[in-house]
């Protein structure tokens, strides 16, 4: 199967022909995708190519995460969902919300301060209960960096932050990336 994928990437490379596949990786698995075919890189396991609607940027795709629409059944197409995605707090506390959170967890969204946070309720041996926080996700807008000053001094300086979205120490330039993460560690904290 894998080399019929392959000599059917390679019939439509360079023809400007318009295809449509579900891609499996990448910020959308499971997300049907429309591209222009260009070359294969990477000894054949990596296809370049423009995505239709994608303002024209080049992107390259795993041919291992490549499913083609005209091989799959009905009931396989339907089999396969998109990972859902999250485009802001609001829609990620809508998410979290609609999972199956057991009562030993609390989540607490700030939409002033832009976070969320699942904490784990501990009881004291007196019955006093308290949180301990267990994931955040958070907004940033700025970070403190040491710089070298002009007379060999270190000094400390406020930036734009290039990556904003935190999921505990991993750093984030896209929200949809984050949110994916946060998920992912959501997933586990239930599960435990």
């Amino acid at each position: 199967m894998a080399e019929d994928l392959k000599q059917w990437i390679e019939s439509k490379l360079g023809t400007g022909e318009v295809v449509e596949i579900i891609y499996m990786g990448g910020s959308h698995p499971g997300a049907r995708r429309k591209l222009v075919l260009s070359k294969l890189e990477d000894n054949g396991r990596k296809v370049r190519c423009v995505e239709v609607g994608h303002s024209g940027i080049y992107k390259s795709f795993m041919v291992d995460k490549i499913l083609r629409i005209d091989t799959m059944s009905p009931d396989q197409l339907a089999a396969i969902q998109p990972e859902k995605t999250f485009n802001n707090l609001d829609e990620l506390y809508a998410g979290c919300l609609k999972k199956n959170i057991p009562d030993s967890l609390a989540l607490d969204y700030d939409a002033e301060e832009k976070k969320i946070v699942v904490s784990e309720w501990k009881v004291f041996k007196n019955g006093n209960r308290r949180k301990k926080k267990l994931i955040s996700i958070f907004y940033q807008e700025t970070v403190w960096q040491e710089v070298f000053t002009p007379d060999g001094d270190f000094e400390m300086v406020e930036k734009p932050a290039q990556k904003p979205w935190g999921v505990e120490k991993k750093r984030f330039s896209l929200f949809p990336s984050a949110a994916k993460e946060f998920m992912k560690l959501l997933k586990k904290c239930i599960s435990e």
